[in-house]
């Protein structure tokens, strides 16, 4: 650096010097003006934490330390900004002084005068006379208790006293600031006549401000009464958050520190306002959890979301140490602004993806947004230390409220369309019930003659398979009697009109004599039945038909669906620990099939079977219906989990108490159990098969009606079963039925799955197919046909209607094979023929057009037969040889040879080509040519052509 630069800065320094020496620390109030500013005569002295009293400061050794104020700006914050107060070190222990000398006239001398200090934790100021004399001592600051103030109101823009000493000449201000939260204090020294609130600017902004107050106390209250109303708990959580804000936003008129408690221990304010910024962020999150069903439509967000909250709280914790252990409210304000900026940034993000929960997510996402506005120059303005912007505040919590509010009305709208439609069905499900009630009472009466005189018809009779028919009448009354039972008493249950029995006994004793009971039936199966406890005895009050009931239904269920060498487990306990603690545990395990997510969640609804179920082919879709309705009869609860292939846990906890009648174990003797096990399925492929007759496919998972279908149809018929759609299809592809009759409703794949595969496979295309079921509504009709079904049975069906539909295809099968019996080029159909009939040919013109181009184009091959044929078609043989039998009533052979005979008639009519060339020229041996072309026309190749 050069000496003549070196010598300007030595002068400015100089000059500052200079000028710092000559400011005077009196103030002359000499004209009547509305504002004084004492800072340029104001001293200043920086302590590092050192405590001195007011009277050290007159010694020479404090007093000559102090240093005026507009020389300690220059020195410590050279880069300030003129336009903003300056943010003091935190650190550090401030005294100011000045002198004021009054030379006011007398009469412009007294009150009221206001004297501003500027914003800190703890602000201590000493009035002091001429001689030395304090005159008055007044406090102001955050961490000041308000019965120690002049003013409640008005900390939040500035911290003032009032004066009424003012009117003496000469007075000396000491001011003492002390940061005792870690907070950076900022200076204000200014004398006014006027109390800020006298203001009429700031009068409006107050007035403003708690309109805003009002209007989000108003949503509250609404939304808090809507909740009481409708019991929707986003109502509540969105009550909670308005009361969060509200409660925040009181600290911007210093009322909060106004409260008893928080009066005397200012320190606590914080952490209120802590709190109340915490259940503005955790009802927020529980508000958007509860509106768009997250644990439904984002079960993992909703995972992500409770994570969220929890952090939420640890912030809360982690922030209030911070603040009132270790005293750095910096800290814990900027902590707790970045992480509710984090927070509301990624739930605008998130909602913007959340098209599974609706259009009324706009509502929150809008909401949402607007919040995030205005909460992000207020998190930003706390982390660079300028303080929160009401007006932020007021934006963003207008727009919030707002389509927040929009959003609730949208869903109360829905809640009130939702509750006339569970009213409207409360009132279906009550006449169902009475219809269900009704309908039992009605069936008993024709059943009661049924089963009397089918007990009658069987006394003497030694006819087995009349009696076999008997029995399968008996066996399926009883099972509509057991159906209606079950309806009677799931009725019963849902109209509250079964009342609970109970005795108090030892339960264990019970439930092991129940499971003996089964494992007769268990071992049968080839399952091991296993009873557990750890309990001895234990009594409790229960309904010994009840239970028996329920346990009835749970294990007869567990061994229907497990396979041979599975496992069953009954595992009774009495919870110690955890939610079910006080409860008895009754579990039964097994290692069955399992169930999927959506069989688990319809489990327990009315006549629901699941794919496991339909599969067995038993059972009505109650027994789990009323096993659950049992359970609330008793106030327990029933509980399952499963996957598929890895088996089921059905567990029931019921609440003990002891307070029955004590009774005998005789008396809980449980009665002999009924088990609807599911009988063995047979083969029914004949070893043998009559050739007169035609083979027919019966495709049903009842093996009760399989058993009925047989005996109907084996005197005409060689009969063949497949219980499942699956199997259906595969035995009728192997084996090419004449016709097929299958139940609509099955496992693995149902009646129209068979039937769409069927015909659309070139070998089983010209199948008739019969489908029978229980739905028997036009629309399952009209299904059924479209699928390509060539008849449609309602069970129960007429015998008569059956063999019509039989007889018909028998005409069918006439047609058939008069259309292609001489294999020549189809002809048009007839104008009349009907548009199903029609498609039905065109798909057999196609097949055996395809045969016939085949088998011409191997006329050259010597020895092409109908294993090659079958080779060429993807067929195997017999496949093939039923095929060509049910169109043309040749076997193939016989097809290939009349082809080849059909070919030559041509070449002999048409070329001068030897007998001898025509034969090679189809792939025959002249002799062998000759005796076939014979036995097929009548006549030798030579005569055929001589004659022509």
């Amino acid at each position: 650096m050069k000496w003549p630069a070196l010598t300007a800065v030595f002068l400015l320094a100089l000059l500052a010097s200079v000028s710092a020496l000559c400011q005077s620390n009196t103030f002359h109030i000499t004209a009547l003006q509305e504002e004084y500013d004492l800072l340029p005569n104001l001293f200043i002295l920086a302590l590092d934490k050192e405590e001195v009293s007011l009277q050290d400061l007159r010694k020479p050794v404090w007093s000559d330390r102090f240093i005026p104020y507009t020389a300690f700006l220059d020195q410590y914050y050279p880069q300030r900004k003129p336009d903003r107060p300056v943010r003091l070190d935190a650190g550090k222990i401030y005294w100011t002084r000045v002198t004021l000398i009054n030379e006011l006239p007398e009469s412009c001398r007294s009150g009221p005068w206001y004297l501003f200090t500027g914003k800190g934790d703890h602000t201590t100021i000493f009035l002091q006379d001429n001689k030395g004399n304090v005159l008055d001592t007044m406090y102001t600051g955050l961490l000041i208790p308000s019965r120690k103030k002049d003013f409640s109101y008005g900390n939040q823009y500035a911290e003032r006293v009032s004066l009424n000493q003012l009117s003496q000449d000469t007075i000396t201000l000491y001011f003492q600031l002390k940061p005792l939260n870690n907070r950076k204090p900022s200076l204000d020294a200014r004398l006014t006549r006027e109390d800020f609130f006298h203001n009429w600017n700031k009068v409006i902004t107050i007035q403003k401000n708690w309109f805003f107050i009002g209007f989000l106390l108003t949503f509250f209250s609404l939304s808090l009464l809507l909740y009481i109303v409708t019991r929707d708990k986003a109502f509540l959580f969105h009550s909670l958050f308005q009361l969060g804000v509200f409660i925040y936003l009181l600290e911007f008129f210093s009322i909060l520190i106004e409260l008893p408690f928080l009066r005397e221990n200012p320190m606590f304010l914080q952490l209120v306002l802590y709190l109340a910024l915490c259940l503005m962020d955790v009802s927020y999150l529980q508000f958007i959890r509860v509106f768009l069903d997250l644990p439904r439509t984002y079960p993992r967000w909703d995972k992500a979301v409770q994570v969220l909250m929890a952090l939420r709280i640890a912030f809360l914790i982690a922030s209030s140490i911070i603040f009132y252990i270790f005293h750095k409210m910096p800290l814990a304000d900027n902590l707790t602004a970045l992480f509710i900026v984090a927070e509301y940034l990624g739930m605008v993000i998130f909602l913007w993806f959340t098209k599974e929960s609706g259009s009324h997510r706009w509502f929150i996402f809008g909401g949402t947004l607007l919040l995030t506005l205005g909460i992000v120059p207020n998190a930003l303005s706390v982390v660079a230390g300028t303080g929160i912007k009401f007006i932020y505040t007021q934006v963003g919590g207008f727009g919030e409220v707002l389509l927040f509010t929009l959003g609730l009305g949208y869903r109360l709208k829905r809640l009130i369309k939702e509750e006339r439609e569970a009213l409207v069905l409360k009132e279906t499900d009550a006449f169902k019930t009475r219809f269900y009630t009704n309908i039992t009472h009605e069936f008993r009466t024709p059943l009661t003659v049924i089963q009397g005189f089918t007990a009658q018809l069987s006394e003497g009779l030694h006819d087995d398979k009349q009696l076999q028919k008997l029995s399968l009448i008996r066996q399926n009354g009883d099972r509509l009697v057991r159906l209606l039972d079950r309806m009677l008493n799931l009725s019963k249950l849902q109209s509250g009109r079964m009342d609970l029995q109970l005795r108090q006994g030892d339960i264990i004793e019970f439930m092991r004599y129940l499971v003996f009971s089964f494992q007769a039936f268990a071992w049968s199966k080839g399952i091991h039945l296993t009873f557990l406890t750890d309990l001895e005895k234990w009594e409790l009050d229960f309904d010994a038909e009840k239970i028996q009931d329920i346990m009835t239904n749970l294990i007869s269920n567990a061994i229907k669906f497990t396979g041979e060498e599975g496992k069953i487990t009954v595992l009774v306990k009495a919870p110690l620990t955890g939610p079910h603690r006080g409860t008895l545990m009754i579990q039964v395990k097994d290692t069955g099939i399992g169930m999927n997510k959506e069989e688990l969640d319809n489990l327990f609804e009315r006549f629901y079977q699941s794919g496991s179920v339909r599969k067995k082919g038993q059972g009505s879709g109650l027994g789990l219906s009323i096993t659950r309705e049992l359970v609330k009869l008793m106030k327990g609860t029933i509980a399952v989990s499963s996957n598929p292939g890895q088996g089921s846990v059905f567990s029931l906890y019921l609440p003990v108490t002891r307070q029955a009648p004590q009774a005998p174990l005789r008396e809980l003797t449980p009665i002999e159990i009924d088990m609807e096990g599911e009988p063995d399925k047979q083969e029914f492929q004949p070893e043998k098969y009559d050739k007169e007759k035609p083979l027919a496919l019966i495709v049903e998972d009842n093996y009760d009606v399989v058993l009925y279908l047989r005996q109907l149809l084996e005197k005409d018929f060689n009969v063949v079963v497949a219980y499942d759609g699956a199997e259906g299809i595969e035995k009728a592809i192997a084996l090419v039925p004449d016709v097929v009759l299958s139940d609509v409703v099955m496992p693995e794949k149902d009646g129209l799955e068979l039937c769409t595969t069927l015909k659309a496979d070139e070998r089983t295309s010209h199948i008739p197919i019969i489908l029978a079921t229980a739905k028997a509504s036009m629309e399952d009709r009209l299904t059924g046909l479209q699928r390509g079904a060539d008849a449609y049975l309602s069970k129960p069906f007429n015998q008569k209607e059956l063999f019509l539909y039989l007889q018909n295809f028998v005409q069918l099968r006439k047609k058939l094979q008069e259309r292609y019996s001489k294999l020549t080029p189809a002809q048009p159909l007839p104008l009349g023929t009907e548009p199903s009939l029609r498609e039905y040919f065109e798909v057999e013109d196609a097949f055996l057009a395809k045969l016939r181009t085949i088998v011409e184009a191997n006329f050259g091959q010597e020895g092409f037969g109908a294993t090659q044929l079958a080779r060429e078609t993807a067929m195997s043989r017999s496949q093939l040889h039923r095929k060509i039998t049910a169109l043309t009533g040749h076997s193939a052979s016989s097809f290939i040879n009349a082809i080849r005979v059909q070919k030559a008639r041509e070449l002999l009519l048409q070329t001068e080509l030897t007998i001898s060339e025509i034969a090679f020229q189809i792939g025959l041996e002249p002799n062998y040519f000759s005796r076939l072309f014979k036995e097929e026309t009548g006549k030798t190749p030579g005569e055929f052509r001589n004659q022509a």
